[in-house]
């Protein structure tokens, strides 16, 4: 069986996950490979899966991400799927989670085309971020009205969607939850240390911010919000190899801040026995 793991050319590395899940892979017998998703000379129809694993600059080219993803899907197996890569890459995919009920962090969009009606004024601390987004690219913590406008601004005068959000104030204390899922499971959980400063953005490094991970018991609120959300995404798109839901703590419980299925950074070096049922799970997908 042969698998591809597609990544950018910048990150062909995997990051500090790619040893452990290369060398569990291998351990199973699997034939695996790096293959930079934007490569033309690759030949995708020789792998019998290809994992989407560390394609980290496909939000500077979204429309050419998607239209590889089709090529791929057509070719072979691509996981995740491609329905579920198309509805979340855009971040106005919480509207959906919303709408379905599941408690998410309120989150205002403004596209290119819209008027800015919100009151400055009134919002608070807040964070701007682009709805097509990685690794806390063009996101910043603002409380200054006039900062807000201008952010906002930037990001719909280049032709995309900002999305505002309430900066939730007790990521300074607790961090942020990315409750890790393989194969529909919860797999383990992660606290992410604050990133944003205040007035400003992360320190992003290349493809995106340096992030302080550490393993972390997750509270029965946040396994089960986590298990909601999955349970959601299944019942709509099918069961998905991999899943990071990431929870903030609010004034009234957990709520989500992000749903990752397309390329989330997965952990496997605070949870190494992770990477061995990741490889399972790969096994499992291209032999099905």
């Amino acid at each position: 069986m042969r698998v591809a793991w597609a990544a950018s050319a910048d990150a062909t590395d995997l990051d500090t996950e790619g040893p452990l899940l290369r060398a569990a892979a291998r351990s199973i017998g699997l034939h695996e490979s790096v293959a930079i998703w934007d490569d033309e000379s690759v030949d995708w129809s020789v792998f019998d899966l290809v994992v989407i694993r560390a394609t980290w600059d496909y939000w500077r080219r979204p429309a050419a991400f998607l239209d590889w993803c089709e090529r791929v899907s057509a070719a072979t197996r691509l996981r995740n799927d491609l329905d579920v890569i198309r509805w979340n890459i855009d971040k106005r995919y919480l509207a959906d989670l919303d709408a379905a009920g599941l408690p998410v962090v309120s989150s205002t969009f403004v596209s290119p085309d819209d008027a800015l009606v919100l009151d400055l004024s009134e919002l608070g601390e807040v964070v701007v971020k682009p709805t097509v987004s990685a690794g806390s690219n063009d996101t910043l913590r603002l409380d200054d009205p006039d900062q807000i406008e201008a952010a906002i601004g930037r990001l719909t005068a280049s032709g995309r969607t900002a999305m505002v959000q309430p900066y939730v104030a007790s990521v300074d204390r607790r961090g942020e939850r990315g409750i890790v899922a393989i194969d529909g499971a919860v797999s383990h959980t992660f606290l992410k240390g604050p990133l944003l400063e205040p007035g400003g953005g992360a320190d992003v490094d290349g493809l995106f911010a340096r992030e302080h991970i550490e393993l972390v018991t997750p509270s029965a609120p946040e396994l089960e919000l986590a298990g909601a959300t999955l349970e959601w995404i299944a019942d709509r798109f099918g069961p998905q190899l991999y899943a990071r839901v990431d929870l903030v703590e609010d004034v009234d419980g957990p709520k989500i801040l992000e749903v990752e299925l397309i390329e989330p950074g997965l952990f496997f070096q605070i949870d190494p026995p992770a990477a061995a049922r990741f490889a399972a799970a790969v096994r499992s997908r291209g032999a099905g």
